[in-house]
């Protein structure tokens, strides 16, 4: 083992100038790393001593996160796709999860299960209008678009009367 060179330490010395005490103090503040060849490595802020430093060719973190483990955006798309036997109809068949969990929503939205036909029409607006264009207004009649017009004025009229500050109560209606 290399012997370690000694730290210096800040003295005061009754004879010393300033300017001698300031180089003094310069000194101490830096001090030589443990186990360094050269001996020019300075310790010091972002500087730790090369003992202490990361090897080369090892993680910092070495029981972090293992190889090979799925996140649940993987995991939840494997288990959707597995097969279930679901009997329908007097009949039985294979199917895939996602497919029988589907077949069941739509179930429950039939027998009237307003929270079933809400789940099922709010996945129908998501998935089909971003594959739709948007329809044109040359399509439009213009028995449809006087009526069209009609209501757009209507909601107009009662957004902008809600908003008309009540001179008698001082705020909104």
């Amino acid at each position: 083992m290399e012997a370690n060179p000694p730290i210096r330490r800040r003295t005061r010395l009754k004879t010393a100038s300033p300017a001698s005490e300031t180089a003094e103090v310069q000194e101490s503040a830096t001090q030589k790393s443990d186990g360094d060849e050269s001996g020019d490595y300075d310790v010091g802020y972002r500087k730790p001593p090369t003992k202490s430093q990361f090897k080369s060719g090892r993680s910092g973190n070495p029981k972090g996160r293992p190889k090979g483990i799925k996140n649940f955006k993987t995991e939840l798309a494997e288990e959707l796709q597995e097969r279930v036997v679901v009997r329908e109809g007097g009949k039985t068949q294979a199917v895939s999860k996602q497919r029988a969990l589907l077949k069941r929503l739509t179930e429950k939205a039939l027998k009237g299960d307003a929270r079933a036909a809400s789940l099922i029409v709010n996945m129908v607006f998501r998935i089909f209008q971003q594959d739709e264009e948007p329809v044109d207004a040359q399509g439009v009649s213009a028995e449809d678009r006087a009526i069209l017009d009609d209501y757009e004025n209507r909601i107009r009229r009662n957004t902008q009367a809600q908003n008309t500050p009540n001179p008698r109560k001082g705020g909104p209606q």
